[in-house]
C-alpha cells in the first residue's frame, strides 16, 4: 500500500499546500519548499510515520511521489524487522 494519499494530507497540512493542485510528480521546490522547510516536514513525517529518513537522500528537486517511494521503502524495511520469525 502506498504512502502518497498519507503522505498528500501531511503536505497539505504541514506545508499549507492545497492537495487539489497538488501535483505529486512535481518537485518539492516548484510547490515552494526550500531546504530548511523539506527537513521540517521530514521529521514531521518520521514523527507520525515512526520511522527515520536518511536526509541526505532527500532534497527539493524530489517529487513527493519519490518521496513517498523511500517512505514505503522504509516502512516495508521497519515492517521486515519487527515480524515474528517465520516458523519452519
Amino acid at each position: 500500500m502506498s504512502s502518497l494519499p498519507a503522505l498528500r494530507a501531511l503536505a497539505e497540512r504541514e506545508l499549507d499546500l492545497d492537495v487539489a493542485t497538488l501535483d505529486p510528480a512535481k518537485p518539492l521546490v516548484s510547490l515552494g519548499v526550500d531546504s530548511l522547510t523539506l527537513a521540517d516536514f521530514i521529521f514531521r513525517v518520521e514523527d507520525h510515520f515512526h520511522v527515520t529518513i536518511e536526509m541526505q537522500e532527500l532534497d527539493p528537486q524530489l517529487t513527493l511521489a519519490d518521496f513517498a517511494a523511500k517512505l514505503d521503502a522504509e516502512l516495508a524495511r521497519k515492517s521486515e524487522q519487527t515480524a515474528p520469525p517465520a516458523r519452519s
